[in-house]
């Protein structure tokens, strides 16, 4: 449970840093296109693209976690499905055994 509660912080804290990055992109784009012209300086600018790449390496981290989460409940269930199947054969061989003597 507090894996999902986890998971559900994490979401909503990008998911509002995204949006702000979006409304700030946003705002540049719309001055872009009716001036012809950014009104952002070059140092702000890199900055502003510094702090979207940051955030973009950011989730794809958060994300590359996930995935290593959900493979390995992928892989502990595919573990248990041969250790059971291999237990079935055992039980299958032992009672043959017992049948046929």
């Amino acid at each position: 449970m507090m894996l999902h509660v986890s998971q559900s912080v994490v979401l909503d804290y990008f998911s509002k840093q995204t949006t702000r990055l979006l409304e700030e992109t946003h705002t540049h784009t719309l001055v872009l296109e009716q001036k012809g012209k950014l009104d952002i300086s070059g140092r702000s600018l890199k900055r502003f693209i510094g702090k979207t790449l940051n955030l973009k390496n950011r989730i794809a981290e958060n994300l590359e976690l996930f995935r290593d989460i959900m493979q390995h409940r992928k892989s502990t269930a595919l573990a248990w499905v041969i250790i059971a199947l291999i237990l079935v054969e055992v039980v299958n061989l032992v009672v043959e055994k017992i049948y046929t003597k």
